[in-house]
């Protein structure tokens, strides 16, 4: 009885070191495990600050971008006003140039129309000076033949007198009628470079 207690404390005490044995290797195994969880969480930890390093300089990269993207937008604004005004500027200086041109287009046509108003103008002084040398000769002829009008009455009276005189000789010298008849004939003459003198100033007259 003694031996089967002993061999059943044997059996036990192998069973305990067998179950230590296991024991320790699954907790060497657990520590193996462990130190590599330890390494990967290093690792991992290691590589998260990176990441985080990473992200803070994104970040920071991220908030510079937005200031220059501000400073961009603040210029673009700038800049688009700016051209703006430029525009308006460029729009009056343009509209003031057309008005300017229309100005000097309006100018050369009043100075043209001015030019050609002052050649007819002096035309019609020309035409007036001719017209009034021309009625000054007029009224002198006028004045010419109303002086030789005046005459008419004398030169009648004196071919009056021609024919009382033609008249008188033919009475006195009846006998001469050779001497009668030229002198008659020369009266005739007389006479009608008279009339002629007559009708001609009568037709200028009408005239």
């Amino acid at each position: 009885e003694s031996q089967t207690l002993l061999a059943a404390a044997v059996e036990r005490e192998r069973a305990a070191t067998e179950e230590l044995l296991a024991n320790k290797i699954q907790m060497s195994s657990v520590e193996s495990q462990n130190a590599l969880l330890r390494q990967e969480n290093s690792r991992l930890q290691a590589q998260l600050e990176s990441e985080k390093n990473k992200l803070r300089k994104l970040e920071d990269e991220n908030s510079r971008y937005q200031v220059e993207l501000e400073n961009l937008k603040d210029e673009y604004v700038r800049t688009l006003e700016e051209t703006r005004k430029e525009k308006t500027l460029l729009c009056s200086q343009l509209e003031m140039e057309k008005m300017k041109v229309e100005q000097e287009r309006k100018k050369a046509i009043f100075t043209q129309e001015a030019a050609k108003e002052k050649l007819e103008i002096s035309n019609l002084e020309k035409t007036r000076s001719i017209m009034s040398e021309e009625l000054v000769k007029l009224t002198n002829q006028n004045d010419e033949l109303e002086e030789k009008v005046k005459e008419i009455p004398k030169l009648r009276v004196q071919l009056r007198d021609l024919d009382q005189r033609y008249n008188t000789i033919l009475q006195m010298y009846g006998e001469k009628a050779e001497e009668a008849e030229e002198l008659r004939l020369d009266l005739e003459d007389v006479k009608n470079m008279y009339k002629t003198q007559i009708d001609e100033l009568l037709r200028q007259r009408l005239s």
